[in-house]
């Protein structure tokens, strides 16, 4: 049976969110193939998300972690919210793709 397209949100794919990120182990000779990896899952999960890889995302008030107060978080406007919710998914998505080790 063919692959049906018709059913894939090209901004937010959550069928394929469930998947499992590619893990990146520390070995330098495979880092190029993982980052190849990793945006594709990145990617078709939301396309947004990889641009806040590259380009990063800032608001005023961040702490060190990358988190804003909830004072701080009522402030976003909702374009801002979503935003700052984009930074932790593909944060999330990240960090649990390099091994902790």
């Amino acid at each position: 049976m063919p692959f049906n397209y018709d059913n894939i949100n090209p901004t937010t794919n959550s069928d394929y969110s469930g998947r499992r990120a590619p893990i990146f182990n520390g070995d330098a000779t495979t880092f190029e193939w993982w980052k190849d990896r990793i945006y594709s899952h990145i990617t078709v999960i939301d396309d947004e998300l990889w641009d806040l890889v590259e380009e990063g995302v800032t608001f005023k008030n961040f702490n060190e972690t990358g988190r804003l107060s909830i004072t701080n978080k009522k402030l976003l406007s909702a374009t801002e919210k979503k935003a700052y919710m984009k930074h932790h998914k593909v944060k999330d998505i990240i960090v649990g793709a390099i091994k902790h080790e």
